[in-house]
């Protein structure tokens, strides 16, 4: 099929310009990628990944590979888990969607696992419904029982800022804190010219 040159040439772009935008901010960035589970289950993907790292002097521990729930339950039933191939290259491995699928605590306990990100329906739930709250706080609580990185995403209202506050996550995203930019945003530097199309550093 043509997910492997798809997903080839986005690894290619993602690292040629995150390796830009490290050399030209004094900001300490991770290289966040969204994977499907398709994509995930290719057993070409940590090879395409590790050849984009190397070509742009990257390490595998400048990059999140984001999967939901579902996926990472799946891979880790599979003969070779693609999550130990990437785990023993220092990726960090970030679960999104947290709390909006079953999860087993045995993997959330294992060392799979290094941050979740909270789903932003249950934020939304938890901003109106005082059980919700609890449940949330739960949630999060068990995470951080477990060292897990917690992220809240989705904060589009003060009001979801303040849940994600109370929470004491770790680090929040959302439009409240900035609209996506092209890298020129965040340097003087001009941007790499020869890329064919405008992207970010993350997927």
């Amino acid at each position: 099929g043509v997910m492997p040159a798809i997903s080839d040439w986005i690894f290619d772009k993602a690292g040629e310009e995150f390796a830009w935008l490290q050399a030209n901010t004094e900001h300490r960035l991770k290289l966040a990628l969204n994977v499907s589970q398709h994509e995930y289950s290719d057993k070409q993907f940590p090879d395409l990944l590790a050849r984009s790292l190397d070509k742009w002097q990257l390490s595998g521990s400048d990059v999140s590979v984001e999967v939901t729930e579902a996926t990472l339950a799946r891979d880790l039933r599979a003969e070779r888990p693609t999550t130990d191939v990437l785990k023993a290259c220092g990726v960090t491995i970030t679960v999104e969607q947290f709390g909006s699928g079953r999860f087993s605590f045995q993997t959330l306990a294992s060392d799979k696992v290094d941050a979740v990100k909270l789903d932003r329906i249950l934020l939304a739930r938890a901003a109106e419904s005082p059980l919700a709250l609890k449940m949330l706080t739960a949630a999060v609580q068990l995470a951080n029982a477990m060292s897990l990185r917690v992220i809240a995403t989705g904060l589009a209202t003060q009001a979801l800022v303040d849940i994600a506050r109370s929470l004491g996550v770790d680090a929040v995203q959302g439009v409240c804190f900035g609209q996506p930019q092209p890298i020129e945003a965040y340097s003087e530097q001009p941007a790499p010219r020869d890329r064919s199309a405008s992207g970010e550093a993350s997927r």
